[in-house]
């Protein structure tokens, strides 16, 4: 049978461009169909979308790639969770709040009961008659919790679930349960048949985050001897940061994390040298003490080098401070040199901003 992964958290791409993060699947309860993925988009995942099941090209434990122009999510609905709460009326604990209710009792005066509430959780841009599963959704028995959700498998013809993937925990492998296993799915709970002992499903190890360590350790390594690079780990996602030595290094540390077993999606962070470079040149070039410096700027993990000759003191002075100003450098090693040349006498008479104080033009203060 030919299946697709839906592996909550997996990134997601629209023809092959990224354009989001896998965080949700809504499913039809009778048919055990997944109908929508629901994706994190925009800005620091600002928003939710829903996309249809029947638009997936591929999808592996890696990646989710759609038929949909990226350009044309903004035509797909938003999804977005509402929680409310009401009184559970048909409980038949009645609870008295008001610890004065003995003397109040006595003086003749009656408070209506309060009953324990039911909280609900309402799912718009999805069907109501959908179920809206996470990672982390619950597992159940008749006996009890046996587990989590980690993702699920699907039938890429009849978009229909066909196992469950069960994620049990760090000291306990997690299991593969068939969909007719499954009795009832509900929005935050899935039951599944007792008649199996637990042992008897087939077993899902992922993938031990030691041996995905040594494979990234080995790649940052290879490809950035000089350190600088730190990597977090989170359920399969990846985060670098740190300083590269330039982009080529930056592109190929994110090829090279993302080809790791194990690895999901990589948050790839990175500044470079050749950024860090050219933000200080570029500061260098629009502030008027410095603008006419001849000097040359170096990097090497955010330590930059500032190498010339300039007119004196000043300039050199605030040429430092300015480059510890720019994003990415982590210190300054000042070695311009003071040494006037012909023109040092007839760049004296620029005007100051005080002169100019619209433009920003002059040379000192």
């Amino acid at each position: 049978m030919d299946e697709f992964n839906f592996n909550i958290g997996a990134v997601v791409t629209c023809r092959g461009d990224r354009c989001g993060r896998l965080t949700k699947v809504a499913v039809d309860p009778q048919t055990a169909q997944a109908t929508d993925l629901i994706i994190e988009t925009g800005v620091l995942g600002s928003t939710w979308l829903v996309l249809p099941v029947s638009a997936v090209m591929r999808a592996t434990e890696e990646a989710i790639d759609f038929d949909i122009p990226e350009d044309t999510l903004r035509d797909y609905p938003s999804y977005r969770e509402v929680e409310y709460t009401e009184p559970d009326t048909l409980s038949r604990r009645r609870v008295i709040t008001r610890p004065e209710v003995e003397h109040e009792a006595h003086s003749g005066m009656l408070y209506p009961p309060t009953f324990p509430t039911v909280r609900h959780r309402l799912h718009e841009g999805v069907s109501a008659d959908k179920a809206v599963l996470e990672r982390g959704t619950e597992v159940r028995t008749a006996d009890g919790a046996v587990g989590h959700l980690d993702h699920l498998r699907v039938d890429r013809e009849t978009d229909r679930i066909t196992h469950l993937v069960i994620d049990r925990g760090l000291l306990a492998p997690g299991f593969v349960v068939p969909i007719q296993q499954v009795r009832r799915v509900q929005e935050d709970v899935i039951y599944i048949e007792t008649e199996r002992d637990l042992a008897d499903y087939d077993r899902y190890i992922a993938r031990e985050e030691a041996d995905i360590w040594r494979d990234l350790r080995e790649h940052v390594e290879e490809l950035a001897p000089d350190g600088g690079i730190t990597m977090t780990l989170d359920r399969g996602v990846l985060r670098l940061t740190g300083i590269a030595r330039n982009v080529a290094t930056k592109r190929r540390l994110e090829a090279a994390s993302r080809s790791v077993g194990g690895i999901i999606d990589v948050e790839n962070e990175l500044d470079t040298d050749t950024a860090i470079v050219a933000r200080v040149v570029a500061a260098l070039a629009v502030d008027p003490r410095t603008e006419l410096a001849v000097l040359a700027v170096a990097s090497r993990q955010g330590e930059v080098r500032l190498i010339g000759q300039v007119d004196d003191a000043t300039i050199r002075h605030a040429a430092g401070a300015i480059a510890a100003e720019q994003p990415g450098v982590v210190g300054v090693r000042n070695e311009l040199e003071i040494a006037p040349d012909d023109a040092t006498e007839w760049l004296m008479f620029r005007p100051t901003r005080e002169d100019y104080p619209n433009t920003g033009r002059g040379r000192r203060q």
